[in-house]
């Protein structure tokens, strides 16, 4: 593994630039690296950067995207609350979705950049389109009152091909209530049509994931926050998004006042959610929905979570990300506080259906936090890329967003060699091999050699 550093973010405000980070493999093969910085002060814009690698190594700075600029609102009372989300039709695609809500504008603006594989940066920046919804905004993500402090950390955006549209999901306060917004975009039209639930007045709704499984119509699956844990299914055609199954408290869920679900869909085409119980012993809980209101046992798969209210020393702020590698193998990284309070990432891997051990990756004093909660992806090369920040503050002011990888690749089948020379008399033979494709956790590059005669199969080394 090879940590590189991508930015040195100095902006007390933008508490992490991990928190709008994306990572995507282009049509060329390299590597991009997608997030937003911003500076202190009114009237100032917010920048979108961009870095290339191919080998995750040496990383390029590619052109800066001004958003205000672009948007045609440079956010002139100083809150930052420009938050764009990014997404990719497909790995290898040369066009990069994106979706920003605009606070206090209380607009989202639908935009596309258009990477080129033989300038080797992005060559177009195009706005597709805006809108108001109609009724404005005072605050996005999480926070309490009417003070948000618009983290994305809770929104995500998706691609549903059977419509080919983009799909943006995040919670928004509007006079005081929190809402869901879900908002489906065409990257040639703008918005397609919107969505919005709450909860009882004066209760939260908020912190959402989701899951698309497509189809004709497409299934959206949603998992939030409300007194307890919630989930729910909306339906979307290409057109509009109709009611599917209606609200069912996860079972076992805790009553909290911060902090979100994930979901995804496993092997058994269930979903399965994960979260954490937040108790004084938090620890990292899954479930599968195996029916209408029906849910499998908890089984616990990770402990020693961080404690506390959001934006707390040791909150959980620092949510987990998830991606899936193979039919039934997913990879769920969180932030881990029994040796750091500061905080160090570890994950756990499921592996056809089998959760294995907490295992260790980001280790130490300074803190680790943030997995990207973007689209992190697997390679060709079985590199399972990851972006995440660290901040050695209690609860850093500044913040370095850093890129590595873990191998995820299956180790090759065994191959018969024939020896070079001979061995029945005096002869040595000769025997090489080559090892390929490391997986997690295995980091040694060791091959085994067997030695056996081929007319009895006996073993001799």
């Amino acid at each position: 593994m090879t940590q590189a550093v991508l930015s040195l973010n100095a902006d007390s405000r933008t508490t992490s630039p991990a928190r709008n980070s994306s990572i995507f493999v282009m049509s060329d093969g390299a590597l991009v690296a997608i997030w937003v910085e911003g500076i202190n002060g009114p009237g100032t814009d917010r920048v979108v950067r961009r870095y290339r690698s191919t080998d995750g190594v040496n990383w390029y700075r590619l052109s800066d995207l001004l958003l205000g600029t672009l948007l045609g609102t440079t956010d002139p009372d100083g809150s930052k609350q420009i938050y764009p989300l990014f997404s990719q039709s497909v790995t290898g695609a040369d066009t990069i979705a994106a979706f920003a809500i605009a606070v206090p504008a209380s607009a989202s603006f639908m935009f596309v950049m258009n990477y080129s594989a033989v300038q080797k940066d992005f060559t177009a920046d195009t706005l597709i389109g805006s809108y108001t919804p109609t009724n404005a905004w005072d605050g996005l993500g999480t926070g309490t009152g009417t003070t948000r402090s618009g983290y994305t950390d809770y929104a995500k955006m998706l691609y549903d091909s059977a419509h080919t549209d983009h799909i943006a999901i995040f919670d928004a306060l509007v006079a005081g209530q929190e809402y869901i917004y879900l908002i489906a975009w065409d990257t040639a039209t703008g918005k397609v049509t919107e969505l919005r639930f709450t909860n009882a007045a004066n209760q939260t709704c908020r912190f959402p994931d989701f899951a698309i499984v497509t189809g004709t119509p497409s299934t959206i699956a949603l998992v939030y926050q409300r007194t307890n844990y919630a989930f729910r299914t909306y339906t979307y055609d290409g057109a509009t998004f109709s009611a599917g199954a209606a609200e069912e408290v996860i079972p076992g869920s805790p009553t909290i006042s911060a902090g979100g679900p994930r979901l995804f869909v496993n092997n058994n085409g269930n979903f399965q959610i994960v979260y954490e119980n937040f108790t004084t012993s938090p620890a990292l809980i899954t479930r599968e929905r195996t029916g209408v209101a029906t849910y499998s046992a908890a089984v616990e798969i990770a402990t020693d979570l961080p404690y506390g209210a959001y934006l707390n020393t040791v909150g959980p702020e620092d949510q987990f990300a998830i991606k899936k590698v193979g039919t039934d193998d997913f990879y769920v990284f969180y932030k881990k506080t029994t040796t750091s309070f500061r905080g160090e990432l570890y994950y756990v891997r499921r592996n056809a259906g089998t959760w294995g051990a907490q295992t260790a990756w980001k280790t130490g004093a300074n803190g680790f936090n943030h997995p990207s909660t973007g689209a992190f992806v697997v390679g060709a090369d079985h590199k399972l890329h990851m972006l995440y920040s660290r901040g050695a503050g209690v609860y850093p002011t500044s913040w370095t967003l850093f890129y590595d990888f873990l191998y995820d690749g299956t180790p090759s089948a065994p191959t018969n060699i024939t020896p070079v020379t001979r061995g029945e008399t005096s002869a040595t033979p000769t025997i090489t091999a080559k090892y390929k494709n490391l997986r997690a956790g295995d980091s040694s590059s060791k091959v085994r050699v067997r030695v056996l005669r081929s007319s009895d199969s006996t073993v001799f080394w």
